[in-house]
């Protein structure tokens, strides 16, 4: 279905009405080239929720007149949807309350991988062509995610800084992905693994046969 411009997909599953409610129109496309890794990363339907539901706490930020900077946006939403404490979920409930937010109304509006799924197949008529599996790209999808973490941690010590609970927030926030080989016990940097297609001691294996 298109809208009245002519070539903006539209539909009345519960994406299409949010991005009609928050005026995301072009998000579509740059959801399916994401999708697709159409100039993008390749992007899983996890992925691509988890994104579409940062842009709708970053918009209902912005509409409470609260501008948001991203590590904060991250923060946020890794707090109310993440593995965390009662504490820490409470504590981001009361943040966005003293923005101005609707927090029952913010959630309810988040979406589920599998809603995600349906919107790109059903309404936009997505289809993704399955593609080899790169040690680029697999590497580019954890330092996406190292990228986020940090964000993460970084806004963690500067609120507890604040708090009083740190002496400064003179920190720099560095988070490092590393795997034990079940074989030798030895623990390594996983872009070392991935890079070298294996653990140190595998590779002497392999050479000495």
């Amino acid at each position: 279905m298109e809208d009245t411009d002519g070539n903006v997909p539209r539909c009345e599953c519960k994406v299409g009405r949010l991005v009609s409610r928050y005026r995301m129109e072009s998000v579509n496309e740059e959801l399916e080239a994401r999708w697709r890794g159409d100039g993008f990363e390749k992007q899983s339907v996890r992925e691509l929720a988890d994104l579409f539901n940062r842009t709708i706490l970053a918009r209902t930020l912005s509409a409470a007149g609260h501008s948001a900077v991203k590590s904060e946006v991250e923060s946020l939403y890794h707090l109310l949807t993440g593995d965390v404490s009662k504490g820490m979920t409470a504590e981001a409930h009361g943040r966005l309350e003293n923005y101005g937010v609707d927090v029952t109304t913010l959630r309810s509006e988040f979406i589920s991988h599998q809603t995600m799924y349906r919107h790109l197949r059903n309404c936009l008529h997505v289809s993704k062509t399955k593609t080899e599996v790169t040690v680029d790209g697999e590497l580019d999808r954890i330092n996406r995610l190292q990228s986020r973490a940090e964000a993460v941690l970084g806004d963690t010590v500067t609120r507890l800084s604040n708090a009083d609970a740190l002496a400064d927030d003179n920190y720099r926030p560095i988070v490092s992905f590393r795997v034990m080989c079940k074989r030798c016990g030895t623990i390594t940097d996983f872009a070392d693994i991935a890079s070298h297609g294996g653990c140190q001691c595998q590779r002497d294996g392999d050479t000495a046969t």
